[in-house]
């Protein structure tokens, strides 16, 4: 004898349906197409609907920026420079500078006319 599990039910019994609870589905970031921007102040204020993810790019090619504007609120903002880092600064040579006493005596000697000592 073969099992058949309706042969322990009654016959038109339908086995009770329960409602379990739906979750809701995670929240996703969408990802809103590459806009190009001006500059970093009309990114910051390019409007992202909520739940989306905004890439900037800057047209002169000068910074990429990404805004995200979360489900629960949450906003961030931020700013990849693409510029090439400056140069260090020169060192600081002193022989390059003079001393306020060696520039008057060089433009006294130039002019002639001798400064008096204020006291």
């Amino acid at each position: 004898m073969a099992y058949n599990p309706q042969s322990y039910f009654p016959l038109g019994y339908q086995l009770p349906q329960y409602a379990y609870p739906q979750q809701p589905p995670a929240a996703q970031t969408r990802m809103v197409e590459v806009v190009p921007v001006d500059n970093v102040a009309s990114a910051e204020s390019f409007p992202v609907p909520v739940g989306a993810t905004q890439l900037l790019i800057a047209k002169d090619d000068s910074f990429i920026a990404v805004k995200v504007n979360g489900v629960n609120g949450q906003s961030s903002f931020d700013v990849y420079d693409r510029r090439p880092p400056a140069p260090p600064a020169p060192a600081f040579d002193p022989s390059a500078y003079v001393t306020r006493d060696e520039l008057e005596k060089r433009l006294s000697g130039l002019t002639g006319h001798h400064r008096e000592e204020k006291e």
